[in-house]
């Protein structure tokens, strides 16, 4: 009686533990290579994830930050920042949220992420083992130099990770998409 009665409880947990992910199908995981092969797509970023500094949390709790943000993750919904990509240039504008190491250039009033051209680098590849598309490419400016990485998934999600000579590395969330001639 005893047996049984754990024999059930066992198949109970294990009949409750099952997985709701459906997983990606090909066709879906081909569309993603398919797009990011093709150079013309736009990854539009949802969320920044920046290091939780003292200085991001003091902005924190002044209430300075986007409504539904907190320190370590900020709402980009509705504002202007993306990754796009048209052929072999790129068009970059991801706001910044974080700490400086150095000063800010004269005149720059923004302090976002940008840059448009062609990349000193930049590499595309899939991974088949984990259905991801990872790119890399380096950027510079006058006065900056970024290594941008970027993990795409089958399920076009997006995970962005920028590291600076200038400022402390951050992070964004998004999605893939399909460049719209602007």
């Amino acid at each position: 009686m005893k047996a049984t009665k754990y024999l059930v409880i066992l198949l109970l947990m294990l009949t409750a533990c099952k997985t709701a992910d459906k997983g990606i199908t090909e066709a879906e995981a081909q569309q993603t290579r398919d797009l990011i092969a093709g150079g013309n797509y736009e990854l539009t970023m949802d969320w920044a994830l920046p290091l939780a500094t003292n200085a991001m949390n003091q902005i924190s709790n002044a209430n300075l930050l986007p409504m539904d943000s907190r320190s370590g993750r900020i709402n980009l919904v509705g504002t202007s920042s993306y990754i796009r990509s048209q052929g072999d240039i790129l068009e970059v504008y991801l706001p910044y949220f974080g700490t400086r190491q150095l000063t800010v250039t004269p005149g720059d009033t923004n302090g976002a992420i940008q840059f448009e051209g062609v990349p000193e680098r930049y590499e595309a590849v899939y991974n088949e083992k984990k259905q991801l598309t990872a790119i890399s490419f380096r950027m510079k400016d006058e006065n900056e130099q970024y290594d941008v990485n970027v993990k795409v998934f089958g399920n076009k999600n997006a995970n962005v990770y920028v590291n600076s000579t200038h400022r402390n590395s951050i992070q964004y969330t998004g999605k893939l998409g399909v460049l719209e001639n602007l």
